[in-house]
């Protein structure tokens, strides 16, 4: 599944958990003008559990979460 393969090179350190600074710099690899509020804002949208880091579950949930939105829209549009 890709979002392992993601999850895999934002884990730097390899624990099985991402740390917000780990997320912080794979997020600004892909999007380097957005600010840290607004990092922080999606890590804590992430961290389902709230305990500091995002497992690989929370991280696959966002996947999940995103596919369904984007059938809802589809829907939408087509009624």
């Amino acid at each position: 599944m890709y979002y392992v393969e993601v999850f895999k090179r934002l884990d730097k350190n390899k624990d099985g958990k991402i740390s917000l600074d780990e997320f912080s710099e794979g997020i600004r690899a892909f999007s380097p003008s957005i600010t840290s509020e607004q990092i922080d804002e999606l890590f804590k949208d992430l961290d389902i559990d709230g305990d500091g880091q995002i497992d690989v579950k929370e991280f696959a949930m966002c996947f999940v979460v995103g596919r369904n939105r984007r059938k809802g829209c589809f829907k939408k549009a087509d009624t």
